[in-house]
């Protein structure tokens, strides 16, 4: 009897990873990234919010937000690797995306900040 041409079909397809440097070093360049690349693109704005909101108000609150979506992002992608967090596919669209809201975001704050600015009379240089 010939044997089973099949026989490797029955191997268990791997569970897809994610790479916990990858997370990391993206949370590093941008804020909330590494949770984007985790599929947790929510909690990833509300990172990059924190960042911008910690940064603006003083530079140490925002270091410490940015710092701790580090280390969540990381951890997290550690998760999904061990099966205790769902796994969920991002696409490079997906991230980009991503990083094209978190500019719109940016410029929201600026705008903010710039009506705040003019409405409390701080720029003696631009009329009221």
């Amino acid at each position: 009897m010939a044997p089973d041409p099949c026989h490797e079909c029955t191997e268990i397809p791997s569970a897809p990873r994610k790479d916990p440097m990858i997370a990391a070093a993206a949370s590093i360049v941008w804020g909330g990234m590494g949770q984007a690349y985790n599929g947790q693109y929510g909690k990833g704005l509300l990172f990059f919010t924190g960042v911008m909101v910690g940064t603006l108000a003083f530079l140490i609150p925002g270091i410490i937000v940015w710092a701790f979506g580090i280390y969540d992002a990381y951890v997290t992608a550690q998760k999904v690797n061990d099966g205790t967090v769902p796994y969920r596919e991002t696409g490079f669209l997906y991230l980009l995306g991503f990083v094209l809201l978190t500019i719109a975001l940016i410029f929201v704050f600026a705008v903010v900040v710039v009506f705040l600015l003019l409405m409390a009379g701080l720029s003696g240089y631009l009329p009221l």
